[in-house]
């Protein structure tokens, strides 16, 4: 009976490692879970907020904090390729569109007026 249960612990060993090596064992970064923009951001060239600059935050469900001169709230949800950002700034409300960054630690914003910001990931 030894002898059958080496042969069969070992073929259990080989299966085991098989499926961990099949679940990220390349080497592979994962992508990470949430939102594809979810962190802080960075504006007008990494100005700080008061300064010329913006912030940007995301969360993981979408929720989004815009901060500049004023506090804004806001959503993001898919838009087709893009995702569109809902901003609300009570005196005023804004919409802008940017692909997910993809690895990237820069994207760019289209806003509803034609303009553009390039935002960077904060330190």
């Amino acid at each position: 009976m030894t002898r059958r249960t080496a042969p069969a612990a070992l073929a259990l060993a080989a299966a085991l490692l098989s499926s961990l090596t099949a679940c990220g064992g390349d080497g592979e970064p994962s992508a990470p879970s949430g939102h594809p923009f979810t962190g802080t951001w960075l504006g007008a060239g990494g100005a700080g907020t008061g300064a010329g600059g913006t912030t940007l935050t995301v969360d993981e469900n979408g929720g989004v904090r815009f901060k500049s001169t004023v506090d804004c709230t806001g959503t993001t949800a898919p838009a087709g390729e893009a995702y569109r950002f809902d901003i609300d700034c009570k005196i005023s409300k804004f919409t802008g569109t940017a692909r997910p960054p993809k690895g990237a630690k820069t994207f760019v914003m289209t806003w509803s007026e034609g303009d553009t910001t390039e935002f960077r990931a904060a330190p």
